[in-house]
């Protein structure tokens, strides 16, 4: 706390039961004078302060002596004690003390060429332009080319490791090539379904990862038969086998070129169609889809439901084919009949033929129909026989 003694005296309080309010300043001119010495007393008493501050100065050694600890001839200072209105610019210079971003720098100054370690400056424009093309001059990070280095590192030993394991360790397993096997067939490698993969259009089958040592060949297929099978066959590691295969038809042998039996005609197209590869021959699949007899009765256009399972393996070989193909539906008739009435009955058994192929996910785009009538006999018309060989369909390709 300050010392009582170096302070001006407290003025004493006013006498209120004496005070007169609301006094105009008007009426008294004096009270407008600066100087107290000059301003009368009032009815309010003590109003005007009643003590002299230089004789008050001088008993205390002054006011300047008192409050400016810095000027010549002041006493030292008790800095445990407050001290009112103290001018640092008298005791540390006279330039003044500023701050550099909202903190408070040292009341000393520093030389030049220190103010950088002690004094946040922020940069100037040219720094930052300088910081930044320094930045852009490193270029790609160490860490970067040291990551690549050890990746391609890692790469190059895997690709050794795998040429070795490529041209320098002996191989595993043998292949056996199957020749003649009957279409639509299954084989199987001791008891177990095996893939296999076509060659020359199915003619082959190739059986590929066959371990080194003997196994059992089985040909599976309900059409055909085939001599000694199952059969035995024995392979190295490494090693490449071919084996040709005997089989026939089950049943009597079917002449599927001459035959006009309607079943033996479907047996053989089916057949056909099962030897198809994938894609198939455009033109081997025309003649297995000509091979059968729809036999449409009398003035119908109606397909038979005998018919439709067939007609659904044809589909599937036909949505096989190259998206550039299409497939012409014909229909013709006998003689029988107006030459109109045959034109209408044999486009309608052409769309009706067509609608089946349709409904079994075959492309509209595939297929077009056109009705010939009578105007294009297969066979004479004078015979039953001929006029039955007349009511067909006949399947053209349009494009390929």
């Amino acid at each position: 706390m300050s010392d009582s003694k170096k302070n001006p005296k407290i003025p004493p309080p006013d006498d209120f039961a004496e005070t007169t309010p609301n006094i105009p300043r008007d009426e008294n001119p004096a009270w407008d004078n600066d100087d107290p010495s000059e301003t009368p007393a009032d009815d309010w008493g003590k109003t005007v302060i009643n003590y002299n501050v230089e004789e008050e100065h001088e008993e205390t050694g002054g006011f300047e002596e008192q409050l400016h600890p810095s000027a010549g001839g002041a006493k030292q200072p008790d800095w445990g004690m407050t001290q009112a209105n103290v001018d640092i610019n008298d005791d540390f210079g006279e330039e003044d003390a500023g701050a550099v971003g909202g903190v408070t720098t040292p009341y000393f100054k520093l030389p030049e060429a220190d103010r950088e370690k002690y004094q946040v400056v922020p940069p100037t424009a040219a720094e930052k332009a300088e910081k930044e093309e320094s930045k852009k001059k490193k270029g790609i990070p160490a860490w970067f080319w040291a990551t690549a280095g050890i990746m391609t590192f890692l790469a190059f030993a895997f690709i050794v490791f795998l040429a070795i394991l490529f041209f320098f360790l002996p191989e595993r397993g043998y292949e056996l090539r199957l020749r003649n096997v009957p279409p639509g067939s299954k084989i199987n490698v001791d008891g177990v379904r095996w893939g296999v993969e076509d060659e020359d259009k199915g003619k082959v089958q190739v059986l590929t990862n066959l371990s080194e040592g003997e196994h059992e060949f089985e040909i599976v297929n309900p059409n055909y038969e085939c001599s000694n099978n199952p059969f035995k066959f024995t392979g190295d590691n490494g090693g490449t086998y071919s084996e040709t295969l005997t089989c026939k038809t089950k049943g009597p042998s079917l002449d599927c070129a001459n035959t006009r039996n309607v079943a033996e005609r479907a047996k053989c197209a089916e057949m056909a169609l099962d030897a198809l590869g994938n894609p198939p021959d455009i033109d081997a699949l025309l003649r297995a889809l000509n091979m059968l007899i729809i036999n449409f009765a009398s003035g119908s256009a109606n397909v038979p439901s005998d018919k439709r399972a067939i007609l659904r393996k044809a589909s599937e070989k036909i949505n096989q084919l190259p998206t550039t193909a299409k497939i012409e539906v014909g229909g013709h008739t006998d003689d029988r009949g107006s030459d109109a009435n045959n034109q209408k009955l044999s486009e309608r058994r052409a769309e009706a033929v067509a609608n089946v192929l349709l409904g079994f996910g075959v492309r509209r785009d595939a297929l077009t129909t056109k009705g010939y009538g009578e105007s294009q006999p297969k066979a004479d018309n004078k015979t039953e026989q001929g006029r039955f060989d007349n009511r067909r369909i006949q399947y053209t390709a349009v494009s390929r």
